[in-house]
Order: structure tokens, then sequence, then C-alpha cells
């Protein structure tokens, strides 16, 4: 590996590893508000993570759609990944992976249960077996950094959309009534 390689490597993970403070500062914040901002500040971390986190540093919101990781991921959840870095693929990790099933790919959640020769076999925690298959470090799309209650969620995003639209109908009124108020006045 270059200097110049290495150099930027080291950027990268920095850059990493002060988003992932951040995101834990924000972690903590949330943790220290009310329940009915609790749910608006989890869209603005969703929004944040998705957007700025997904061009930025790689960092992705997925929805869940089995039951493979219940009781710890529930179906309808979002799981924000990190991406993967050397050293992720050891026991008790949780990781979103991608798996050949028949002409085409999906995304899989699952823990790692065991690691020989850098081939993980996977679980996941409801299910009674594992993975039929291992994968490598190249299969895995991103680390579990957060399970986000999907209910909290999708409650909260259409609350503020709902907000959003409120204020949106009620700038041209509040300006109509500008206007009559100097006409008369």
């Amino acid at each position: 590996m270059t200097t110049a390689t290495t150099t930027a490597t080291r950027s990268a993970l920095s850059v990493r590893h002060v988003f992932a403070l951040l995101f834990t500062a924000v972690l903590a914040l949330v943790r220290g508000v009310s329940a009915s901002l609790k749910g608006l500040l989890w869209v603005g971390v969703v929004m944040v993570v998705g957007g700025v986190g997904g061009m930025v540093f790689g960092y992705e919101v997925t929805p869940v759609v089995t039951n493979s990781m219940e009781p710890v991921i529930v179906t309808g959840n979002y799981v924000v990944t990190r991406p993967y870095v050397e050293g992720d693929l050891s026991e008790g990790t949780i990781l979103s992976y991608r798996h050949e099933r028949g002409d085409r790919v999906i995304s899989v959640t699952h823990r790692v249960i065991a690691v020989k020769n850098g081939q993980a076999t996977m679980k996941g925690d409801r299910n009674e077996a594992a993975d039929e298959f291992t994968i490598g470090a190249e299969d895995v799309l991103g680390v579990v950094a957060v399970n986000l209650d999907g209910a909290a969620v999708r409650f909260s995003l259409g609350a503020f959309l709902a907000a959003a639209v409120l204020v949106g109908m009620l700038s041209p009124v509040k300006r109509f009534l500008a206007w009559s108020a100097k006409r008369l006045g």
C-alpha cells in the first residue's frame, strides 16, 4: 500500500469516526428528550443518516421485511448500517450482506455466529438453524449500527409531513389576512 493510499484511508476512517461520534451524540440527545419530541428527532436522524450519511459516509437506512432477526430487530423496523471495516467479521456482529437466491441477489441481515478462515457462518436470531452458506468480507454490505422502531419512524414522518402541509396551507392564509387588513385599515 502506498503512502498516499494509506493517508487517504486514514483520512476516510477519521471522517467516518467523526461522523460516528456525532451520530452517538445525537442518539444521546434523543434519549434525553420527551417522547413527543423523540419521534421528530428520529425523523431528522433518518433524514440526515439516509441523506448526508449515505452520500458522504456510506451509511444506509434499510427497511426490515422479514422476522428472521426477531426479537432484536422486528419486521417493519429500519436498520442503519455503517460501512464495513476490517475486523467487523466477528462473532456476534449483525451484518447486512448480499446473497444470491436463484437468479437474483437479495440483501440479508443476520448475526455472525462463527468465523473460520475468513468465512462467516450467519444465522437469524429467530431461525433454528444457521444459514446453509458462508460469507466473506466481499459479501458484506454494511454493519448494523442502529435499529429504529419502524412504527415510531412512520408516525413521526407522517406528523412531520402533516405539519409541513399545514404550514404550507397557512402561509397563503396569513398573507391574505395581512393583505386584507392593509386594504381595510
